[in-house]
């Protein structure tokens, strides 16, 4: 098990504060990203999205129906070339095979943490103040509300956060496609740009972008390059997440799932409201 370093990326609010996209582009592929600490020990959460799952007609804000904000373009087929080499041995790679395919969120209140668990995995874990025995051991006491908190890249569904082994994805995409079904497509969206840039394009965990105990710079240079490059389309399509958090009050998920805020207000968000009870 291993334990990173805390590092952080462009958090959602310098989305807030950067009007043109090509200056969005070079941050929305890494913003739910942050060092996981328990790489490739995560089960994958337990629960039946199929069933309990809001449906896609309920209302998607309180006193009205879910409004569906458009995802143009329209995500890509597969995704394009690597970027130029650079000096640097990581840079975005050729990532022509990529095809995404929409990972759902497990059923939200999923009751596996309290709030008690959820603060202090983010302590132990997630927050910059973890030790090489912290985490393991925080793990170690709290299995079943990790399981919820930091599910595997390759499950069916996701819970909180996505474990790329040394990353730690907040699974915004997750909650937004929760908390408005009508918005499921921009969620997806946002979803293939996130893997396309932070795992397709620059693998964190093989490879000349790997993170160690010691640098992430690398890997972080890399995600923010991709969407000028083979992600490009991706990145476009995710630009309708910034359509919500421009209109909160029209949008439940800028709250529920803390769009505005950085990376601990976003994971204390998502965290109570999928895993909590």
């Amino acid at each position: 098990m291993t334990t990173p370093r805390r590092w952080t990326l462009a958090a959602i609010a310098a989305l807030v504060a950067l009007a043109a996209i090509a200056a969005i582009a070079a941050c929305s592929s890494s913003y739910i990203t942050r060092d996981a600490s328990a790489g490739g020990t995560d089960a994958d959460a337990d629960a039946d999205a199929d069933e309990s799952a809001p449906d896609a007609s309920d209302d998607g804000r309180e006193g009205g129906a879910c409004i569906p904000v458009p995802v143009q373009p329209a995500p890509p087929a597969h995704g394009g070339s690597a970027c130029p080499s650079d000096a640097s041995a990581c840079f975005p790679g050729d990532v022509t095979s990529f095809t995404p395919a929409w990972v759902p969120p497990i059923a939200p209140h999923a009751n596996a943490c309290t709030a008690t668990q959820i603060a202090g995995a983010y302590t132990a874990c997630l927050g910059g103040t973890q030790t090489t025995t912290a985490c393991p051991t925080w793990v170690d006491a709290n299995e079943d509300c990790w399981a919820c908190l930091s599910t595997s890249q390759t499950g069916s569904e996701y819970g909180a956060g996505i474990n790329l082994g040394p990353e730690y994805l907040v699974n915004t995409p997750g909650c937004v496609a929760l908390v408005e079904p009508c918005n499921q497509p921009c969620a997806a969206a946002f979803q293939a740009d996130v893997f396309c840039a932070n795992l397709a394009a620059c693998n964190p965990m093989t490879g000349p972008c790997t993170v160690t105990a010691s640098s992430s710079t690398a890997y972080q240079n890399c995600a923010a390059a991709a969407g000028s490059c083979g992600c490009s389309g991706y990145n476009a399509s995710a630009q309708c997440l910034q359509l919500l958090i421009d209109e909160p009050d029209m949008h439940p998920a800028v709250a529920t799932c803390g769009l505005a805020g950085a990376f601990e207000a976003r994971y204390n968000a998502i965290a109570a409201f999928i895993c909590g009870p």
